[in-house]
Formats: structure tokens, C-alpha cells, sequence
């Protein structure tokens, strides 16, 4: 490790190239250097945490400001920050998160960002929260090595000290799919993980799932493994096998459960359907789930058509027009309620 690092602030581990790709994307030579390194500097520990946190939970929105205003927002706030390292050890760490946390503030009108207002630290758990904006799919991995893909506009909470904890919580909106890594204590016990999700908590021990929750309905599908589903205030659970679905509705505190290909229910992660001789009434049943319409098909022969292919669902529209042309059927859309019809049978009339 170069002796550089030595006089790094804040800002220098920011900028640095070899921390950024540590934080982004350890392997197992970086990580070993970089935790040995911190472990024989720790009056370098906070501030490479503080730099770590930063680019972690930094995403970027289109840009409409000037430069200008950028620069020199950004530029006010670094020196704030120099200003701040040479305070007093017991209220650094405070002052610096806060005035990392007025800066990027002030420079969000080209970069909007979460900054999460605490630092990590190895004996003080805090709460993490990580968000997706319009458009934006992301995989993380949690500290555990639990990966989790979050669809746009979704947030995930958990706290500092999950690896350790004896039972892991995750608090979610929006809709995420959760591969979750089996753990055991020191006595063979293993870590339970739970995913809360408004009324309902999703327990589980190692397996992969995908929650939606949207207005007050809340959709979990079953890839692998087992989950017990339940719901505040509440004793009665529901027990989920591979392939199995359910809906609940917050509003009428009711739980709907049955069979689905589960496989379908997260392919947003790619972005694209894909169909091998799926029944459209298999279709009818995705799209009411994903997009809360009540879709009606009024002709045997169209609910029982098994149709294959790739389509994209990047999002309701796209997906709807191009299933529309791939298949040749009409889509009337009325309120709520999506009408299938084929071309063929229109042609007849």
C-alpha cells in the first residue's frame, strides 16, 4: 500500500481510483490489503469509511444546472470538510457527516443522492438505506453476501451489524428479489432473515424470492426454498413452496395464494419475458399481478393460445404494445380493465 494514503482526507479516498474500485468491487487480494491496511492506520479508518459510504449510495440524475454552480458548490463543501478534519477525534465524525451531508445538498441540483447520515463503524450498528430512481435497476450485495436486484423506484433498509445479527431484518418498498444466503451461529443454529414489506413480514433461511409491493398490495412469488408468510398482528402464517404466489391486500387483510410460474414474476431483472409456450391466459393472470389490471379474454381460443418468444418489460406500455403486435390481438383498455381480442376474430366480424 502506497504511504501516501497516510495524508488522505476525505475527499483524496473519494477521488482515489484503487479505493473506488475496492469499494465497488473487492476481490479477495484488494479486500485483504485494504482491511490490513485500515487495521494498522485506524486514525485513517473513519474517513475511508466515510469516503466508502459516499460512493456507495451516490447515483446520479440527469444534468441541468451549470457546471459552474457545481463546481463551486462542490468546491465550498471539500474545504468545509478539510476545515472539519483537524477538529477535535470525539466530534469529528459528526461534523464531517454533516457537512458531507450539506454538500451533496447543495451540489444535488446536477447529482441527487443518498448519503446515508452516519458512518460505519465496528461496535456502533446503524441503519443503511439504499433507493433506485425512475429507470434505474440495481444489484447489490448486502453485507452478509445475501444479493438483492432492486426494480426502479425501491429502497432497501437493514442494519450495519445483518452478518452478525441472530436474525436478520431487511425493510423494503418497491419491489426487490432477494437471493439470500443461508448462515449458521457457532452452534449450527441458523440466522433467520426477514424481509418486512408493510403488514407483511417474509420469513425465510436460505432461498431466492421477489416481493412487489405497491398501493396497499403486496405480491411475493417463490423461486426456491421456503418462506413462511405473515402479517402484523396477526398469528396465522402462510408457508410457501417453490412456485407458489401470493397477494395480500392491505386494505381487506386478506391473502390470496396459488400456483404460478414464479420464474416470470422477476424477470424485470433482465428486462425481458421470456415465453416458452406459456398459456395467454398464464399471460392475463402476470399482467393482472404486476399491474393490477382485471384483464378479461372472452374466447376460448385466445385464453388457451400457448404462445413463445421474448418481450421486452422495461415498462406497462412498451410490454402491452408489443405484446400486442408479437401476437396479433387487440388490447382495450377501460378504467381498469384490459380487453384481449385477436385480430382474426375482429376481421371475421
Amino acid at each position: 500500500m502506497n504511504q501516501h494514503y497516510l495524508h488522505f482526507s476525505v475527499e483524496d479516498f473519494i477521488a482515489d481510483e484503487q479505493f473506488q474500485q475496492w469499494v465497488k468491487s473487492p476481490d479477495a487480494l484488494s479486500d485483504k490489503r485494504w482491511r490490513e491496511w485500515l487495521a494498522e492506520h485506524p486514525q485513517q479508518k473513519l474517513l475511508a469509511n466515510l469516503a466508502a459510504d459516499f460512493i456507495l449510495n451516490l447515483h446520479f440524475n440527469t444534468v441541468t444546472s451549470a457546471p459552474g454552480q457545481v463546481q463551486h458548490s462542490l468546491d465550498r463543501n471539500l474545504l468545509r470538510i478539510a476545515e472539519l478534519e483537524d477538529a477535535p477525534t470525539e466530534r469529528k465524525a459528526t461534523r464531517i457527516r454533516k457537512s458531507l451531508s450539506i454538500g451533496i445538498a447543495a451540489a444535488g441540483v446536477a447529482a441527487v443522492a443518498f448519503f446515508s447520515y452516519h458512518y460505519f463503524d465496528d461496535h456502533t450498528p446503524v441503519m443503511v438505506e439504499m433507493v433506485t430512481g425512475p429507470g434505474e435497476v440495481k444489484t447489490v450485495l448486502l453485507p452478509d453476501s445475501s444479493s438483492i436486484t432492486m426494480n426502479e423506484n425501491s429502497s432497501v433498509s437493514y442494519s450495519s451489524s445483518l452478518p452478525a445479527a441472530t436474525k436478520r431484518e431487511v425493510w423494503m418498498k418497491g419491489e426487490v428479489f432477494f437471493n439470500v444466503r443461508h448462515l449458521e451461529n457457532a452452534v449450527g443454529v441458523a440466522q433467520q432473515f426477514v424481509v418486512y414489506s408493510g403488514d407483511l413480514q417474509v420469513e425465510v433461511l436460505g432461498t431466492a424470492f421477489n416481493v412487489k409491493s405497491y398501493r396497499s398490495v403486496t405480491n411475493v412469488s417463490l423461486n426456491n426454498g421456503h418462506v413462511k408468510i405473515g402479517v402484523r398482528n396477526d398469528p396465522v402464517s402462510v408457508t410457501l413452496q417453490p412456485g407458489d404466489f401470493i397477494q395480500y391486500s392491505q386494505t381487506e387483510k386478506k391473502i390470496i395464494k396459488r400456483k404460478v410460474d414464479a420464474r416470470l414474476y422477476s424477470t424485470w431483472k433482465e428486462k425481458k419475458l421470456k415465453l416458452d409456450k406459456v398459456p395467454m391466459q398464464d399471460i392475463a393472470q402476470l399482467i393482472q399481478d404486476i399491474y393490477g389490471y382485471k384483464v378479461e379474454i372472452n374466447e376460448p381460443a385466445l385464453r388457451a393460445r400457448k404462445i413463445s418468444g421474448t418481450l421486452i418489460v422495461n415498462d406497462e406500455k412498451t410490454f402491452l404494445e408489443t405484446l400486442a403486435f408479437a401476437f396479433e390481438i387487440d388490447i382495450e383498455k377501460q378504467d381498469s380493465i384490459l380487453r384481449f381480442t385477436s385480430k382474426s376474430s375482429l376481421k371475421k366480424e
